[in-house]
C-alpha cells in the first residue's frame, strides 16, 4: 500500500525476501490448484482436513463380518432369487436387467483350473425377455463355517475375484443379504456402500420367488443397522407370468 511504499522509501526494502515470498506464495497457490485438480477429477489428493474444518468429523464405516455358523451346503441347497440389487458397474452398460434375476449354486465335482469349487449360476432377463445370463466361479475363503466366498468370472484367476459376504442368513425364514465386501465408502445418503473392481455389489436374496414386502423390508433393516447405504439397491420383477415361475 502507500504507507509501505513510502516506508520503503526512506529505509528501505528486502526485496529478496519479498520476491522469495511472492514465489512460495505462488508455488502454494498452484500446488494448491493441481490438488484440486486431480481431486475433482480422479479423486487423489483431495485434502481431508479442509472437509473436517469447524469441528466436522470424518465419516467413518462401521466392521462387518460374515455370518460365522455357516453351512455351506445348505446355502447352496436350492436357488436363491434376487428380490433387491445394487447394479453393478458390467450391469451399468447392458441393457437393464432387473428381470427375474437368480442365483444358483453348485459344487464342482472336482475344482475347477483356477481352483473354483462352487459353480454361480447368475440369471437375469432384460425388459424384452432375453436372457442375460452369466457364470461365475467360487470358493470358500478361510474356515467352511463362516460365509466368505470369493466370486469371479470362471476364466480368470481368483486374483481377479472379489469377496461376497454372507452378513445376515436365515434359512428357516428364506433370506439373504451379500456384500461384495465390507462398506468402506461413506455416502451422501448416509451408511456406506463397497468398493472393489466391479463397482461394490448388494443383494438381497430370498428363497420363495414371490415377493415378501415384509421379509424384504426386515432384511433392508439389517442392511442399514450394519451401516449399509440401502439407497443403492433396485427392486427386482418378479413377475411369474413373464418370469416363468411356478
Amino acid at each position: 500500500g502507500f504507507f509501505d511504499d513510502l516506508f520503503c522509501f526512506f529505509l528501505g526494502c528486502d526485496t529478496e525476501a519479498e520476491e522469495e515470498s511472492q514465489e512460495q506464495t505462488e508455488e502454494q497457490a498452484n500446488s494448491g490448484f493441481i490438488d484440486r485438480l486431480y481431486c475433482e477429477t480422479i479423486g487423489l489428493g483431495c485434502d481431508t482436513e479442509e472437509e473436517e474444518e469447524g469441528g466436522q468429523e470424518e465419516a467413518t464405516c462401521q466392521s462387518v463380518s460374515p455370518v460365522s455358523d455357516f453351512d455351506l451346503n445348505q446355502f447352496i441347497s436350492a436357488k436363491w432369487y434376487v428380490q433387491e440389487q445394487q447394479k453393478v458397474t458390467f450391469q451399468l452398460l447392458q441393457p437393464v436387467e432387473n428381470y427375474c434375476v437368480t442365483a444358483e449354486y453348485t459344487e464342482f465335482d472336482d475344482p475347477s483350473f483356477w481352483g473354483y469349487t462352487i459353480r454361480v449360476d447368475n440369471m437375469s432377463k432384460d425388459a424384452a425377455g432375453d436372457d442375460l445370463n452369466a457364470v461365475f466361479g467360487a470358493k470358500i475363503e478361510g474356515s467352511p463355517i463362516v460365509g466368505e466366498l470369493t466370486v469371479a468370472p470362471l476364466f480368470i484367476p481368483d486374483a481377479g475375484g472379489v469377496p461376497h459376504l454372507v452378513v445376515v442368513y436365515n434359512e428357516a425364514e428364506g433370506y439373504a443379504l451379500i456384500s461384495a465386501g465390507a462398506p468402506d465408502t461413506p455416502s451422501q445418503n448416509g451408511g456406506c456402500t463397497v468398493s472393489n473392481l466391479y463397482g461394490g455389489g448388494l443383494w438381497i436374496y430370498t428363497r420363495d420367488w414371490q415377493r415378501d414386502d415384509t421379509l424384504v423390508q426386515k432384511v433392508i433393516g439389517f442392511a442399514q443397522d450394519l451401516g449399509y447405504d440401502t439407497s443403492v439397491l433396485t427392486t427386482v420383477d418378479q413377475d411369474q407370468a413373464f418370469c416363468g415361475w411356478q
